[in-house]
């Protein structure tokens, strides 16, 4: 699977867009979730208990573990971490087309496919609502700093010399690559960023 390709390779960090996904647009806190209405959700279970003086609340769904406590939020995905895979997606959609401008037509339409269908679970999927607009937004920002930051060729040169990022995406065939995204998302549940590649 993809994750054993890029566990060592390539490390995306959980950041605060992140934190947004997980608990909501426009700073939303951990508090501010709404654990009543969670609960009523098919699937969900909601505990709270009180650890060493502190209200320590789990949600979980499926493969995934969310804990809140006055420290914070923590998700984890015993399966493929939605929003870790998310963010891989987005450098594979962007990188492919500032890479690959004239060529890897099939690679392009894959990593557009996979990305579009990421925000569909997203939106469907986390605990609070995200907006496809965010998500949008979110991709371009990724657009704009690839190009401020890429390198400059001249004109009919390619413009990544380092490409092994692509390589087990262009190599695993439109088949695999397809399913790997399936695979994903085949199971509805919160996004997490936890562990990551």
């Amino acid at each position: 699977m993809i994750l054993g390709i890029f566990r060592h390779r390539h490390h995306l960090a959980a950041g605060a867009f992140a934190i947004a996904l997980a608990v909501g647009p426009s700073g939303t806190r951990a508090q501010q979730l709404d654990y009543d209405a969670i609960a009523k959700r098919p699937g969900y279970t909601v505990t709270k208990t009180i650890e060493d003086g502190r209200e320590v609340v789990r949600i979980r769904k499926e493969t995934v573990l969310i804990v809140i406590d006055s420290k914070g939020m923590m998700g984890i995905d015993r399966a493929d971490a939605v929003l870790c895979f998310w963010e891989l997606y987005v450098k594979l959609k962007v990188g492919a087309d500032y890479c690959f401008p004239d060529s890897e037509r099939e690679l392009k339409e894959d990593s557009a496919d996979a990305v579009e269908r990421f925000k569909d679970f997203i939106v469907a999927n986390s605990l609070t609502p995200v907006t496809r607009d965010s998500l949008d937004a979110y991709v371009e920002r990724q657009r704009a700093e690839l190009a401020s930051r890429g390198p400059k060729t001249a004109t009919g040169q390619p413009h990544c010399t380092k490409l092994d990022f692509f390589e087990y995406f262009q190599t695993a065939g439109r088949d695999k690559r397809r399913a790997d995204v399936a695979k994903i998302l085949a199971v509805p549940r919160p996004p997490v960023m936890n562990p990551c590649l």
